[in-house]
């Protein structure tokens, strides 16, 4: 997006958080982060995570395993959510730098819409239609409903927060990233709470199709709001803070060393590199965390989406504690604290396989290792959005669903290795991925200034 898309002025001086700014109606306005498009963005944040918290985690994937009797055509829904990201990810990325990213955003509401009624249309065909062959017409609707729903998604991943980070100055954007994923945190507490309601009011006990089916529906009157957020970004309220980016841009390097200047154009690409490595190795078995605990510690619908309202919660204290052991370790060392300890309790899962049918020894575990590998991803968000241009910010947040096409194209082999070698076995094989990407991001220690 250029200065002038944006209604922005090279020409304006500089400006601190207190300074007044001029408005469109000629009156003077005060500067703050909290302007319209980043509340926008956190509410947006809010309703997306909810909605995926309430289908996306547990429910999805045993509605798709009872509807089919196997693992691997989970992992298949995945690998199709991940090809239409990673295929419009740059192309979206590119429009939203290009031209608006507000324009974009608004697209992405309109696909939202679409895929929501296809998607309802298509779990409402399952439960009525009781053949093999009308289930599997099922899964093909849900399929490319998924597909559609998933560009809608990647484009909140990525110009919808692109245009967050535009409206933040960098000094603030490791605060103001914790702010979002707390937001998107809360809501993933809300999410699961919202599909054990339904659970609770079936009077079910078991993982019956038809309960799967009322989550799944109520999931898609939140996405619908969703779309009804992306209607209303609005470029023209950036606010002029590329300015103050100029200023801390120069401030950040005169601490630089003659190396750190020299290779500070890599950082964008190591950080990158890292997130497709985790998310290859996560994606084998994130999908499948929900049936382990279904299949080998035999846990109810309701048990598991209790370990899916805990994790949330500890995580946004993940957040905080990240964010405050940076200030004093560094932003890249507290990232490989946190995802060192993630790798190594997942081998300790795999090492006590002899012990993987009880869940309380299991699940506690789990819940460890997926708090502290998270905890430092705002500090990781905030590295990248301070080492690329604001022009190219759009397509760098965009590739960011390449990295999500490694958790959903590696989803299809993990299901597959799932069914064929056991849980343990998935989780072994994600642990070894995941700790070469621990040292990819060793590789940031000389180049991101403490």
């Amino acid at each position: 997006m250029s200065t002038e898309d944006s209604g922005l002025s090279e020409a304006r001086p500089l400006i601190n958080e207190a300074s007044p700014l001029i408005g469109d109606d000629g009156k003077k306005q005060k500067f703050t982060p909290w302007n319209y498009n980043v509340k926008l963005a956190l509410i947006s944040v809010m309703l997306a995570g909810t909605a995926d918290s309430t289908w996306g985690g547990t429910v999805v994937v045993s509605y798709v395993y009872i509807l089919t009797g196997q693992n691997s055509y989970a992992g298949y829904l995945e690998a199709a959510l991940g090809i239409a990201q990673i295929s419009t990810a740059l192309p979206v990325g590119y429009l939203s730098d290009r031209y608006s990213r507000s324009r974009v955003i608004f697209f992405g509401g309109i696909l939202a819409f679409i895929a929501t009624l296809c998607l309802s249309f298509s779990v409402l065909y399952g439960d009525f239609e009781s053949g093999d062959n009308e289930h599997m017409v099922s899964f093909y609707l849900l399929t490319g409903s998924v597909t559609i729903l998933g560009i809608s998604g990647g484009i909140v991943k990525g110009p919808l927060q692109a245009l967050y980070a535009d409206c933040i100055p960098s000094g603030k954007r490791s605060e103001f990233y914790v702010y979002l994923f707390g937001c998107y945190i809360f809501s993933n507490v809300i999410g699961p709470l919202l599909s054990i309601g339904v659970f609770q009011y079936s009077g079910e006990e078991g993982w019956e199709i038809n309960v799967l089916r009322d989550v799944i529906l109520v999931a898609m009157g939140i996405e619908f709001l969703v779309g009804v957020a992306m209607l209303f970004f609005d470029d023209k309220k950036i606010p002029p803070q590329e300015v103050i980016e100029g200023k801390d841009y120069e401030q950040k390097k005169r601490g630089e060393n003659r190396l750190q200047e020299k290779y500070r154009w890599l950082i964008p690409y190591i950080v990158f590199a890292a997130s497709v490595t985790l998310g290859l190795g996560g994606g084998m078995t994130v999908k499948f965390f929900p049936l382990y605990f279904k299949n080998d510690c035999h846990l109810s619908p309701t048990e598991v989406q209790i370990i899916y309202v805990i994790i949330p919660i500890f995580l946004v204290l993940g957040f905080i504690f990240a964010q405050k052991i940076s200030t004093r370790l560094g932003r890249v060392q507290t990232i490989i604290l946190c995802r060192g300890l993630g790798v190594t309790s997942l081998y300790v899962m795999v090492f006590l396989d002899d012990y993987r049918g009880d869940w309380r020894l299991m699940a506690p575990l789990y819940i460890f290792n997926a708090v502290i590998s998270d905890a430092s991803y705002p500090l990781e968000e905030s590295i990248l959005m301070d080492f690329v241009d604001k022009d190219s910010r759009g397509r760098w947040k965009s590739l960011g669903s390449i990295a999500e096409f490694g958790w959903s194209g590696s989803a299809a082999i993990g299901g597959i290795l799932a069914d064929a070698k056991g849980y343990s076995f998935t989780f072994l094989i994600t642990a070894c991925i995941q700790t070469f990407a621990v040292f990819l991001i060793c590789l940031l220690l000389p180049l991101v200034p403490r």
